[in-house]
């Protein structure tokens, strides 16, 4: 489902010409909402020994999406 909204906005985009673009940002194993708002610690409480992993997993989700927002004023 989610590549077939990807192909129509970027065909869409195509078709308007109007130098735009579409980032995209795979935010795989966001598996409850406020994931990336939550301490490794807490995560670990969730998750168990996978915690720190879903941790490292949400920081880099932040990082993607800060980068692609700065890029997009910059």
């Amino acid at each position: 489902m989610t590549d077939a909204v990807l192909q129509f906005l970027k065909l869409n985009l195509a078709q308007h010409k109007n130098n735009g673009t579409i980032q995209e940002i795979n935010a795989d194993g966001m598996a409850i909402p406020g994931l990336v708002n939550l301490e490794a610690e807490k995560l670990e409480k969730i998750f168990g020994a996978q915690g720190q992993a879903v941790y490292e997993n949400a920081q880099s989700l932040l990082k993607q999406a800060y980068q692609v927002g700065k890029n997009l004023v910059s």
